[in-house]
């Protein structure tokens, strides 16, 4: 799958000004499962399992008393952070590891530095991350964080709200009119999608009509798709986390993949004991690449979170070639 950028206007012009109400979304938390790695791609490392650096820098603290809901933070007074290299030409490949696993709020700027979306996150980095994969080098080109302490426990989700909405605010009553990612009248804005938003509304594949033997069928699958995952529910609908997060990881380095519903026994009859039996593998889900057995969740994201995915798959694609050419 390849991301690519959709340019969106910066400004329109209003008859009348505007309140926050009138065009903004409600602020809530992202729903964010990964975490931002040492490569230029995200993972699902535990908070445990990654280092993180001893103070994050050039980001500003969250009061953890109502004092930051009475006197939020100002936007003003927070540092900018550069998203792009030093000659501008493209994104960083990595954000700070002192970054990772913080919760709060943030800004990002276009390449004039002027707020194009504000938003909230149980994980600043991985949000931010998100938009450097699916928003323009030149609409998201700097970061201004507001965090929540990490000795205070667990964020306060009124002080994060009243920081974003004061930031918001603010704006509203300078301009007239919101950032452009907040706007409410903008339903499709590209700064709300996420890696592999559009691939997961490809239909699934399923057995044809009137497989009498599931294996076979089964074997011609996976032979004649490169990637296929077999999981539990449909990547627009995935029943259980594990499966989420394989499609997560595939759609996150850019794999386009094929998807099975191993639960839907009235269209895929036989396919769970066939897939046992095949892959030798007992739970789900389960990847397959180029005919060959990958794993399950917990390799596919072993292998993301070092940024060896990639190449681990070309392996099974070259290992493919090789077979072809021998026979």
């Amino acid at each position: 799958m390849r991301l690519s950028f959709v340019s969106v206007p910066v400004s329109y012009s209003v008859e009348t000004r505007l309140s926050v109400s009138d065009c903004v979304r409600p602020l809530r938390w992202t729903k964010n499962r990964h975490r931002v790695p040492l490569g230029g791609t995200l993972n699902s490392v535990s908070k445990s399992d990654r280092p993180v650096d001893s103070t994050p820098e050039n980001i500003g603290w969250l009061r953890a008393d109502d004092s930051g809901i009475t006197s939020p933070l100002e936007l003003s007074s927070l540092p900018l952070n550069s998203l792009v290299t030093e000659n501008a030409d493209q994104h960083l490949a990595s954000l700070p590891f002192s970054w990772s696993n913080l919760s709060g709020c943030y800004a990002i700027l276009n390449a004039s530095k002027q707020v194009q979306y504000i938003e909230i996150s149980r994980d600043i980095a991985v949000s931010i991350k998100w938009h450097m994969m699916t928003v323009s080098k030149e609409d998201c080109a700097f970061a201004q964080i507001a965090a929540w302490p990490r000795n205070e426990g667990r964020p306060r989700l009124d002080v994060v709200q009243a920081t974003a909405g004061h930031w918001l605010s603010g704006i509203v009553s300078a301009s007239g009119f919101a950032p452009v990612g907040n706007d409410s009248r903008f339903v499709d804005s590209v700064w709300r999608k996420r890696p592999g938003d559009e691939e997961r509304k490809r239909p699934q594949l399923v057995f044809q009509e009137g497989v009498n033997d599931a294996g076979k069928e089964l074997e011609g699958i996976v032979k004649e798709n490169d990637y296929v995952v077999f999981m539990k529910g449909t990547r627009d609908v995935p029943l259980c986390g594990f499966s989420e997060r394989l499609c997560r990881c595939l759609d996150e380095v850019g794999i386009e993949f094929e998807s099975m519903n191993a639960l839907d026994e009235e269209r895929n009859v036989g396919l769970r004991k066939a897939l046992i039996e095949l892959s030798q593998w007992p739970t789900l889900p389960i990847l397959f690449a180029h005919g060959q057995v990958v794993g399950g969740c917990d390799i596919v994201e072993t292998l993301h979170s070092r940024g060896e995915l990639l190449s681990e798959l070309k392996q099974f694609k070259e290992l493919a070639h090789q077979s072809q050419n021998l026979q």
